[in-house]
C-alpha cells in the first residue's frame, strides 16, 4: 500500500486541481514506479488512459501523470482516477475493463539502446541526475529510454545499425 494526495498546481483552484502547468520537481510515473519496484515493492496494476493532466504526491514523491498517455497503475490509484469529478472529467479511464490485476514488471532491469537526438538530463534512480548527450549511444533502463524515445529526443537502437556502423 501507498499514501496518495492530489496536488495543487499553480494556476489551478481547488475545484480543479489539473493545470496545464508542469510542476517543478515531479517525476514522470513511469520513473516513480521503476524505482519502486526496484526497490522490491509489489503492486497489483491496471491499465489507464489519463485524460487530463495530474499531479499528486505518491509516498511523500510529487508524480506526474502526462494527459493522452496510458500507464499501469496500482489498482487502488486507478479507483480514485476513474470516479466521477464534478464538473470535470475523471482523470483516467481504464483501459482492460473487466480485466483481474497484475503485478506490475520491473522494467528497471530491462535495458534498451538508444541513440540521443539531443542532449536531456534524467534521472534513473529519482536522486542522481544524469546528462545524455545528444549523438552518443547509451544503454538505459527501459522507462527512461522510453520517456526519451516518446518526446522525440532518442531513436532507437538495433543490433543492425550497430553492424553497419562496424
Amino acid at each position: 500500500m501507498f499514501s496518495w494526495k492530489s496536488v495543487f498546481m499553480p494556476g489551478a483552484h481547488p475545484r480543479d486541481p489539473i493545470s496545464s502547468k508542469t510542476s517543478i520537481g515531479a517525476m514522470h510515473y513511469p520513473a516513480w514506479l521503476a524505482r519502486e519496484l526496484h526497490k522490491g515493492r509489489e503492486f497489483e496494476v491496471v491499465k489507464v488512459f489519463i485524460q487530463t493532466e495530474h499531479h499528486c504526491l505518491l509516498d511523500g514523491t510529487a508524480v506526474e501523470f502526462r494527459a493522452n498517455l496510458t500507464y499501469d497503475v496500482p489498482k487502488e490509484l486507478a479507483e480514485i482516477f476513474i470516479a466521477e469529478r464534478e464538473g470535470a472529467l475523471p482523470i483516467a479511464v481504464l483501459m482492460e475493463p473487466g480485466t483481474e490485476p497484475r503485478r506490475a514488471k520491473d522494467e528497471s532491469k530491462v535495458i534498451v539502446k538508444v541513440k540521443m537526438l539531443s542532449t536531456q538530463k534524467s534521472s534513473p534512480d529519482g536522486i542522481s541526475v544524469l546528462d545524455y548527450k545528444g549523438g552518443e549511444t547509451y544503454d538505459l533502463p527501459k522507462p527512461i529510454a522510453d520517456g526519451f524515445l516518446r518526446e522525440g529526443w532518442a531513436e532507437l537502437k538495433t543490433s543492425k545499425d550497430d553492424k553497419e556502423e562496424k
